[in-house]
């Protein structure tokens, strides 16, 4: 077989993002992209791109109490990953194999049995099993990040019901599906 070469996802996007084509990227990326846009947006200030990669969905789930949605790396309607192409990574040597249907959703809520997404190529609101969404954050390297509000406020009044968290999920959750459209 033919032997390719080529960027790591946690360096760049892997190909084109405005074609099918296009493989993906993995969360350091979409940080790095996050925290640019963050700097020339008006009202960006407010905000902190923050990387949970590693943290258990439990952990994410106590961001979503507090108001804040996270990004995570999973598959496209939390199918079954299958292996893709395999390169060598030209900035450290190794091999790396690209999981295909990797994607991108924004967690926004859950109950006892299921997580709740906004989900950027569907358009709208989905729900998915946590065994399932847990197998897929898991297989896609547990990545995820957040787009949170920068409180400068003592920490009994964060936590005052009428602080504007949902306010706050909401510019979040359309700040980054913004960002991700334009990626």
């Amino acid at each position: 077989g033919k032997s390719y070469q080529g960027p790591s996802p946690e360096e760049v996007f892997i190909g084109n993002p405005r074609t099918r084509e296009g493989y993906g990227c993995y969360a350091p990326v979409i940080e790095a992209s996050l925290q640019k846009i963050l700097e020339t947006v008006p009202g960006g200030e407010q905000f902190t791109v923050e990387n949970l990669t590693g943290s258990s969905l439990k952990t994410l789930e106590s961001h979503l109490e507090k108001g804040t949605p996270v990004m995570i790396w999973a598959t496209g309607k939390m199918m079954a990953q299958t292996p893709g192409t395999t390169w060598t990574v030209e900035s450290t040597g190794e091999q790396f194999t690209w999981q295909k249907g990797e994607h991108c959703l924004i967690l926004k809520g859950y109950d006892v049995k299921n997580y709740i997404f906004m989900d950027p190529s569907d358009g709208g609101e989905v729900i998915y099993e946590k065994k399932v969404v847990e197998e897929r954050y898991r297989q896609l390297g547990m990545q995820a990040l957040s787009l949170k509000k920068s409180y400068h406020l003592p920490k009994k009044d964060w936590q005052s019901p009428d602080c504007g968290y949902k306010e706050d999920m909401i510019m979040g959750m359309t700040m980054t599906q913004k960002i991700l459209a334009a990626h």
